[in-house]
């Protein structure tokens, strides 16, 4: 639903792309965000 929304708005979902395919190869969600660069919160 939400890829489908971003693609609708043409939107891009390289980083989500990205972060799912860390994901299903085993990675772990921390490093998965670490290595596309998704800024902490405060």
């Amino acid at each position: 639903m939400y890829l489908d929304t971003m693609l609708q708005l043409n939107a891009s979902t390289n980083q989500i792309q990205n972060f799912i395919k860390l994901i299903e190869l085993g990675n772990t969600v921390e490093y998965s965000l670490i290595h596309i660069n998704v800024a902490k919160s405060p």
